[in-house]
């Protein structure tokens, strides 16, 4: 992933997991600020949470979630579902 500024805000999505979770601790160690990961599993049921993060747990299947999720201007977004994709295309630059 390239990204112009470490200051550029980044959407992970389905965040919860092992891999998605050493995703986002990859970015932290390689400077990025800004990342904001999101699942609708309790931060209890994450496998790894990182307070340095925005970390939200909203119901995506929900257009104002989606909304929410992807407010501020995301230079990249990881790992978005299919299913966000095609529901509410407008929401993302990541297709």
């Amino acid at each position: 992933m390239t990204l112009d500024d470490e200051q550029d805000l980044i959407l992970g999505t389905r965040a919860h997991g092992f891999i998605r979770g050493a995703m986002v601790a990859d970015l932290r160690c390689q400077g990025y600020k800004r990342i904001r990961a999101v699942d609708i599993k309790p931060l209890d049921e994450w496998y790894q949470v990182f307070e340095d993060a925005d970390n939200l747990i909203p119901d995506l299947n929900l257009k104002e979630n989606c909304e929410r999720a992807a407010e501020g201007p995301a230079s990249s977004t990881i790992s978005l579902p299919i299913r966000w994709r095609r529901t509410f295309p407008e929401l993302s630059k990541a297709y």
